[in-house]
């Protein structure tokens, strides 16, 4: 459709907007009110081992998708006395071990941490990409 009068909205515009519903609609917060977060305590790792298992997001990706969550530790260099992840280390050695079949190093990071005086417990997860166009893939 090649109908010009009406407004345009890339992705980023419309990521950034359900973003922002999410942060306001998350049960049992309020966007207007701040209050302390709390004290939290690491969980023991099995306990968080079988929260993270039980509360993992279930991630899609399209058939055509080369670049999957990643371990980024197998691609780290030196520079200037420090362990780096390098971009371009990260993308190079990505590339040369995926064999478009299994990915390399597919791995999801987590931290778990339980609230004092609260049964309440939080999982985060984080993925790595070695790749990212930043005009369409938003990993």
């Amino acid at each position: 459709m090649d109908d010009e009068s009406g407004p345009v909205v890339d992705r980023r515009t419309v990521l950034g907007a359900l973003a922002g519903v999410g942060a306001v609609s998350v049960a049992g917060c309020s966007a207007l009110e701040r209050e302390d977060d709390g004290q939290t305590t690491a969980v023991d790792a099995e306990p968080a081992r079988e929260l993270a298992t039980r509360f993992a997001p279930t991630v899609y990706f399209d058939e055509n998708e080369p670049w999957f969550p990643t371990d980024p530790r197998p691609y780290t260099t030196e520079r200037d006395g420090e362990t780096i992840v390098d971009g371009f280390d990260a993308f190079d050695g990505y590339h040369e071990e995926y064999d478009g079949e299994s990915p390399p190093n597919s791995t999801v990071f987590y931290n778990t941490v339980e609230y004092q005086d609260s049964s309440l417990a939080v999982v985060q997860y984080w993925f790595y990409s070695a790749f990212d166009q930043f005009t369409t893939n938003f990993h």
